[in-house]
């Protein structure tokens, strides 16, 4: 009996010894790609000092990853000829304009409308207005409003079934809400491969539709910059043009083509890039995670 009770205790000092040693390593290994509370408040802190406020949550882990390759799809006939039934209720009042574009991808340009609703489909991306659902000023759209509206219009269109492994966020902006479908890879967004959906209390009135797929994979993982670096990198080159703060609405972590002015062309290198949206910048900014260099 006594033996039998000595074995018990030296089995459980082993498990539990066996338990401290892999919470060791997991830390150990953890550390060096985790962003702590303590460096998190400090340069929040820097930052607030600096007249810049930060409005979203922050990615704290940033684990080594590969990069990619990936390739935009096209839009074909039938995925316009679908999308344009369920978008027009009234379909002999439709005006279809054909132009061009002077870039070198994204040349055939189809807008279908009838002065409320614009469609606008080129060779990779799809746009969409609908100026009745702009807003008329009245802000008071919750969280979940805005997420059921997306919800909605997903469905409508039948969306959701050409994109997997989703991931869905949601901005708040000052005269409406943002959410967007992002595809996942590696646990990171595909920038180049989501729904993005901008509502107003009546719903959906903008939204920009793109797909892109990964066809290749670098075997070596590389170290990502912590964000805070980025973050003090950043920060240099944001102007103030007068006593207001700048406010960084959100911060992503996720795939984008290494040159952004190539997106379009066929197997483009993507690598893990920082994308964060300031209030007043008509567009995001891009960092390289593995250079912390602004694209």
């Amino acid at each position: 009996m006594d033996g039998s009770r000595a074995l018990n205790y030296l089995l459980i000092m082993f498990i539990s010894l066996n338990l401290c040693l892999a919470i060791g390593n997991y830390n150990k290994y953890i550390n060096p790609y985790y962003l702590n509370k303590d460096n998190l408040n400090y340069i929040v802190s820097f930052l607030e000092e600096k007249n810049i406020i930060i409005e979203s949550s922050v990615p704290r882990f940033s684990l080594p990853v590969q990069k990619i390759e990936t390739i935009p799809l096209e839009i074909t006939s039938t995925f316009r000829t679908n999308l344009v039934s369920k978008i027009f209720e009234d379909k002999e009042n439709i005006t279809i304009t054909n132009s061009s574009s002077n870039t070198p991808y994204n040349q055939e340009i189809r807008i279908y409308h009838n002065n409320k609703i614009f469609l606008q489909f080129s060779s990779y991306q799809v746009e969409y207005l609908n100026t009745l659902l702009e807003s008329d000023g009245n802000q008071n759209l919750s969280r979940n409003q805005a997420l059921k509206y997306a919800e909605n219009f997903i469905e409508k269109l039948d969306l959701e079934k050409n994109k997997k492994n989703l991931k869905i966020k949601y901005r708040k902006d000052s005269n409406k809400a943002n959410v967007t479908y992002y595809e996942i890879y590696n646990n990171l967004l595909l920038f180049e491969s989501c729904i993005s959906m901008d509502i107003s209390e009546k719903g959906v009135f903008r939204a920009t539709i793109q797909t892109a797929e990964v066809v290749n994979e670098y075997p070596q993982k590389q170290p990502l910059y912590l964000i805070d670096e980025v973050l003090f990198k950043i920060q240099q080159i944001l102007t103030i043009n007068d006593t207001s703060p700048i406010v960084i609405k959100d911060i992503e972590l996720g795939y984008m083509p290494k040159n952004l002015e190539e997106i379009y062309f066929l197997e483009q290198e993507a690598v893990p890039m920082y994308k964060i949206i300031v209030d007043g910048l008509e567009y995001p900014l891009f960092v390289n995670a593995y250079t912390n260099e602004i694209q």
